[in-house]
């Protein structure tokens, strides 16, 4: 990184406008000067691009299709500390993920949080001390989106507070990092990557996937290449192009996206070189632009872990749990499982709450491909006491695959309100978008409550994902599944320290829950599914 500032150093010297030729003492020392502080600009940097980490998933971690209704602008900006500025050093990372991030997700799960006082800032100084001396430069000259996002998961991060950017400086050997195990992130996932940073294909850079994250998830942290039209931004104009005269030699940054506004064709880009540079510290990036040449990479953050975080919990007296029993194939081909709900609250689980369970089958890694293989709806449709079969469409206000009017008692479960022990349907997996029987790599979960209408204590075990052996994904050849185990093993949440770019029962809620307030969740069923198959709910 070093030799790699010294060469931009001297290509942009070698294009000033006066001649160096000469060796009087005037020539050098303005060059020396020059010099001086294009390499202090560069050290604003800081994105070890060629060497970043991140685990690619193989078929790419995209979630919002063209077709998402989305609102015409999103911004995020009110939930940020004020602007940073990294100084001379290339912490864009930490600045990006921690600092400005890390921050704003604390904000956004508690909106109380007064991010302008440095004791709710997260210090990109810690997270840099966090960090191995392996995953940056011993020079404060560059790291990776990666080991920041780990250090945080593993460590968490101390405050602004805590460990301070004094006096724009910082010592980048030797220091431990402080951490605060109150402020960890829970997960992480690249969403876009560019073929470059793959070594591969691209995935996920397409306007509507990032402005589907924004409106429906939250900011992104973001990998660019900058030219020199970023470089000297000072307006809040759109920057549509740059120019690269680095001799060949590219400058990457890490940033944060933060909104964007139909109006002006432009996502706004959050920067850390202070608030006298560009728009008060940020800039607007023109769509096209920003996806076909300025975003290399980007990453979305949640601070709901994926085991033991406490922010989806409340004190809520409801709290239902998914259990699954069986899983299996019938001689007819159709599939049943066999499952219940238990009420673990201390409170009756009402059926005019009109709250649903759902059977949902993923591609691995790729939640965009999705089907819902039952609905499962409590409500007061039908007769108190009994459920209804629907198999001839979705609809999510009363007619559903089975209809459930039933209230759970603390303690007690919706089979056993049935005067059963376990909850059967029968169903059928689905051809693809295309027609197709399915082929690949999937994950099917079981989810009590899942479009959110019960305000519970824990969510976390509202979900039960069926794998393979050992979590591994479950492999389906030309329509059959071919590893599902006799037995399960309770798994709440897919993504783990073997597979962070996996996902967590709470991120699939979310998805539900936007599509469904969209309505976009019929989309799900699949022709040769639900609408046309037979799908029953019965009690054991």
């Amino acid at each position: 990184m070093k030799y790699f500032r010294k060469k931009i150093a001297i290509a942009l010297i070698a294009c000033l406008p006066f001649s160096v030729s000469s060796c009087d003492e005037d020539t050098i020392n303005k060059v020396n000067e020059i010099a001086e502080y294009i390499m202090e600009l560069l050290g604003m940097l800081g994105w070890d691009f060629e060497n970043e980490t991140t685990d690619i998933p193989d078929d790419g971690g995209s979630v919002f299709d063209d077709d998402e209704v989305l609102a015409s602008s999103k911004s995020w900006e009110s939930y940020f500390p004020p602007i940073g500025n990294q100084g001379e050093y290339g912490t864009c990372v930490t600045w990006a993920t921690g600092y400005a991030l890390k921050t704003a997700l604390n904000k956004i799960d508690n909106n109380s949080l007064n991010v302008n006082t440095a004791a709710n800032q997260s210090s990109p100084v810690d997270l840099w001390h966090l960090m191995g001396s392996d995953e940056k430069s011993t020079k404060c000259n560059g790291s990776n989106f990666d080991p920041a996002f780990k250090a945080m998961e593993r460590s968490g991060v101390a405050s602004m507070a805590e460990k301070p950017f004094t006096n724009m400086k910082m010592t980048c050997d030797g220091i431990s990092g402080i951490g605060d195990s109150g402020n960890k992130l829970g997960s992480y996932r690249i969403i876009a990557y560019t073929k470059e940073l793959s070594g591969s294909g691209s995935y996920g850079m397409t306007v509507a996937n990032f402005k589907g994250y924004l409106d429906n998830v939250g900011p992104i942290a973001i990998g660019a290449r900058l030219g020199d039209n970023f470089m000297n931004c000072n307006s809040s104009s759109v920057l549509n192009s740059d120019t690269y005269n680095y001799s060949g030699m590219h400058a990457y940054h890490a940033m944060v996206l933060v909104g964007y506004d139909d109006n002006r064709q432009a996502f706004r880009v959050r920067n850390s070189w202070g608030s006298d540079w560009g728009d008060n510290g940020s800039i607007w990036i023109g769509y096209n632009f920003f996806v076909n040449n300025f975003c290399f990479g980007a990453w979305v953050a949640s601070n709901d872990a994926t085991a033991s975080a406490e922010t989806t919990r409340s004190s809520s007296a409801n709290d239902v749990k998914m259990e699954v029993l069986k899983d299996y194939k019938k001689a007819d081909g159709k599939r049943v499982v066999e499952y219940n709900i238990l009420n673990n609250g201390s409170s009756t689980i009402s059926s005019n709450k009109e709250w649903s369970a759902v059977y949902l089958l993923f591609r691995k890694n790729r939640l965009s491909e999705k089907y819902l293989l039952f609905h499962d709806y409590y409500g007061t449709d039908c007769k108190k006491g009994a459920m209804t079969d629907y198999t001839n469409g979705l609809s999510f206000n009363g007619e559903a695959n089975a209809v459930t009017n039933i209230d759970i008692a603390a303690g007690s479960s919706s089979a056993e309100a049935l005067n059963g022990n376990k909850l059967v349907f029968e169903y059928s997996l689905p051809l693809d978008k295309n027609g197709n029987k399915l082929n690949g790599e999937f994950y099917m979960v079981l989810i009590a409550d899942a479009f959110g209408n019960l305000d519970e204590s824990d969510e976390k075990n509202n979900f039960c994902f069926l794998t393979g052996a050992n979590g591994a994904a479950l492999k389906i050849v030309d329509g059959e599944i071919q590893n599902m185990p006799s037995n399960f093993t309770e798994i709440r949440s897919l993504n783990n320290e073997k597979d962070l770019n996996n996902y967590s029962g709470v991120e699939v809620q979310n998805v539900l829950q936007k599509h469904l307030d969209k309505g976009l969740l019929q989309k799900l069923v699949s022709q040769s599914g639900l609408r046309n198959g037979y799908v029953a709910k019965s009690v054991k």
